[in-house]
């Protein structure tokens, strides 16, 4: 009966009668006290292998082991001129310089952490020696030992010690360098900086080429528009013989209207003749002059409209042309004005990386945050055990 009263001591008396009344208590006392001890010894050694074990592990190598890392800051803004049309205490101050560029400090902080800006950077820093400097620690150094010295596992290294982050009311951006030597930590940050502003520099030079070079082609169009209208416009004067039909036109109607005068005025004197002295010889004289009037009159109009080589078609074709020359001209004014404000908008939409606070040189390690660091393991372990020991209660309660 050493179990009983062994489950008595540990549970009271209560329960005893309804957990083992009837035959064979004591094989079930001692089975039931197998089984608690069994699950103590499963809880404390997981709590070991989950808690203690990885606890321990940090401690000794955030302690002992893990190299003193520096951290370089700086904050740098992109600016760029302000096109919008603004009121108020806004219009006010951008009148008096440059405004913030959103869109554009994005693609300057995405550039910042690309492969590209590694590619780079590499170019001009001994990148892959600065991550693995004499005294750093083999887990914390590049190239880590169980992987590769491969471009991307120095992309996903790099990105990992270096941060750039946005203030998005501010718009001031700030970028975080962690290495292992504070002057490291500086070059790293100032290359960055000059990366960026090269890359804004990149990105003004390719917004003006493109903005000037479609206003380019506009005011080419427009002149090969007005070298082929005044090419058709010559050939038709070489055509029909004739520098401006309109002149021409002006001419005719002054010899219609002279002939029609002196017309109206030999009709008055073969009128006056006629009632003064019928039998007068001079009578057919002015009648003969009246007939060639009407017939130069008639001719005249002839020249002037009628079949298709009068005048009045190639007056019309001539003012066609003209019209159309006149059209090609204002379009070539119009392509050169917007050329001229295509060069002025270029300017205006150029950006800038405004650095605000300069890299700092590092005269103390701040990272690893050594305690934190500790106790964030122990935390984690302890909610992992905690999850863990419940799912294995619910899987135990399940299969019973």
């Amino acid at each position: 009966m050493a179990g009983i009263e062994r489950l008595q001591a540990q549970f009271g008396s209560l329960r005893l009668p309804v957990l083992f009344a009837g035959k064979d208590t004591q094989d079930r006392a001692e089975r039931y006290l197998a089984g608690v001890r069994r699950r103590a010894s499963m809880r404390r050694i997981l709590f070991g292998i989950v808690v203690v074990l990885p606890t321990v592990v940090s401690a000794i190598y955030y302690g002992l082991i893990a190299s003193k890392k520096y951290v370089s800051e700086a904050q740098y803004i992109v600016r760029g001129v302000s096109n919008h049309q603004s009121t108020g205490l806004s219009a006010l101050l951008t009148t008096f310089g440059i405004s913030r560029a959103a869109d554009d400090t994005y693609a300057i902080q995405n550039f910042m952490q690309s492969r590209d800006a590694v590619r780079q950077m590499e170019e001009r820093l001994p990148l892959r020696a600065m991550f693995s400097r004499p005294g750093s620690d083999f887990i914390a150094r590049f190239p880590h030992f169980w992987r590769g010295d491969s471009f991307e596992m120095l992309y996903e290294y790099f990105q990992q010690h270096v941060t750039v982050l946005q203030d998005q009311t501010t718009g001031v951006s700030s970028l975080r360098i962690v290495v292992f030597s504070p002057e490291d930590a500086k070059a790293i940050a100032a290359a960055l900086l000059r990366l960026g502003e090269e890359r804004a520099n990149r990105m003004n030079g390719r917004a003006e080429r493109d903005t000037v070079d479609n206003a380019l082609s506009e005011v080419e169009r427009a002149e090969a528009k007005v070298v082929a209208a005044q090419a058709d416009l010559t050939a038709f004067r070489n055509h029909e013989m004739l520098i401006d039909p309109t002149q021409n036109s002006v001419a005719m109607l002054d010899t219609i209207s002279k002939l029609s005068g002196d017309l109206a005025q030999t009709s008055v004197q073969i009128g006056e003749a006629v009632s003064g002295s019928p039998s007068s010889p001079a009578i057919r004289s002015l009648q003969g002059r009246a007939a060639a009037l009407r017939q130069g009159i008639a001719a005249e109009q002839g020249k002037m409209a009628g079949d298709d080589s009068a005048l009045a078609g190639k007056v019309s074709a001539y003012e066609r042309l003209t019209l159309l020359r006149d059209f090609a001209d204002k379009s070539f004014a119009n392509a050169l004005n917007a050329l001229e404000s295509a060069r002025h908008d270029a300017r205006r939409q150029k950006i800038y990386v405004e650095t605000i606070v300069e890299p700092n040189l590092p005269d103390q390690d701040t990272e690893p945050q050594r305690t934190r660091s500790v106790f964030t393991v122990f935390a984690m372990s302890i909610a992992v055990f905690a999850m863990g020991w419940i799912l294995l209660a619910g899987a135990k309660e399940h299969v019973q």
